[in-house]
């Protein structure tokens, strides 16, 4: 495996500590950082940012910690529909800690238990599992493919309290918190933190929207008041996550710069019909 062979070990030290590795069934991307987004980009899930910023604080003062016998290790299930931040919160994140820490985000693998001791190799390190619902899966569904089977069981192992992996954080999102194994997603030892994101407050929704706004320069008065009673009236029925108000709004400067003008309302239409299509409905009040 990839990162059990011997006499490697040097040679990923000095290619990928304190970077960003991108693992799709080999070493494929090596990066910096993983984007120039950061916190000051968004309006994150208060309860998402928070843990992170604990982990983030927990990485950077570990001397400490462990004169003390207090390990960083520690994992983090982020949960919620697709579109609510999940993947962007782990992205300011993992900018946030760029050099300081290797980052290692898992798209695919058949062997979880290399990919722990590749991070302990570069630790201290996050190991990222993005979809993790799609990785793994429940071990008594009998149709499901061994190798997903095996991965869960890995990750169980090294997830476990005995973990050897002391100097390593775990954070996995899903889609579907439902789908996962039970001895995965409710031990206690396994994931220290769940935190449903799910959709944002009509608050949120009024900070975002001005976010983007703000960003691209719309300034005009009467266009930025009806997109507001558009958010909270037509839309308003719709279960929005942050990535429909972005979508939206850039769907609509696209068409003002591509028209060589200010942004007016009628550009963000569009995307605003285009939003209503794909969003779905809140349940009727009873």
């Amino acid at each position: 495996d990839f990162c059990l062979s011997r006499g490697l070990g040097d040679v990923y030290k000095r290619q990928f500590k304190g970077r960003v590795v991108l693992i799709n069934r080999d070493l494929r991307t090596v990066r910096s950082r993983m984007s120039d987004r950061s916190w000051g980009d968004v309006i994150p899930h208060e309860h998402a940012r928070a843990e992170l910023d604990f982990i983030a604080a927990s990485i950077r003062n570990r001397e400490m910690l462990k004169a003390e016998g207090l390990s960083i290790r520690r994992g983090l299930l982020l949960s919620g529909p697709p579109g609510d931040g999940k993947s962007t919160a782990i992205e300011c994140f993992a900018n946030d800690l760029a050099g300081e820490v290797t980052i290692i985000i898992v798209e695919a693998v058949e062997h979880i238990r290399a990919v722990y001791h590749l991070a302990q190799m570069l630790a201290p390190a996050v190991v990222i599992l993005e979809d993790l619902d799609l990785m793994t899966k429940s071990r008594e569904n009998p149709y499901a493919f061994a190798v997903k089977d095996d991965v869960t069981g890995e990750l169980l192992q090294v997830l476990s309290g005995g973990s050897a992996y002391a100097d390593i954080v775990t954070i996995a999102t899903t889609n579907h918190p439902e789908a996962l194994d039970e001895a995965l997603a409710k031990r206690a030892g396994r994931f220290d933190a769940h935190i449903r994101m799910g959709y944002p407050s009509d608050a949120d929704k009024q900070r975002i929207l001005d976010l983007y706004l703000d960003r691209f320069g719309v300034n005009d008065d009467f266009t930025r008041r009806r997109l507001q009673q558009t958010l909270h009236r037509d839309l308003g029925r719709l279960h929005l996550v942050p990535a429909h108000i972005e979508e939206f709004v850039k769907a609509g400067i696209k068409r003002a710069r591509l028209a060589h003008r200010a942004p007016e309302y009628l550009d963000f239409e569009p995307g605003i019909e285009a939003t209503k299509s794909i969003a779905t409905q809140k349940p009727s009040a009873q």
